[in-house]
C-alpha cells in the first residue's frame, strides 16, 4: 500500500455527455464511498480556497 501525507486532495470527474450517458457509472462509483450524486452538482466535503500573490 501507498501512502502520501498531502494536506488536501481532488478528484475531479469532467463529464460532458448532455444525454447523461455513463451518469449511473458515476452514481454508483460515489455511492462506494457513502455519498450520493447529483447531476451538475458537486459531491462530498468541499472548501474552495483562492490564493492569490501568495509568497512562500
Amino acid at each position: 500500500m501507498v501512502r502520501v501525507k498531502a494536506k488536501n486532495v481532488l478528484m475531479l470527474v469532467h463529464f460532458f455527455s448532455h444525454e447523461g450517458k455513463g451518469f449511473e457509472d458515476y452514481a454508483q462509483f460515489v455511492e462506494f464511498f457513502n455519498m450520493a450524486s447529483k447531476k451538475d452538482s458537486l459531491v462530498g466535503k468541499v472548501v474552495v480556497i483562492y490564493m492569490c500573490n501568495r509568497k512562500k
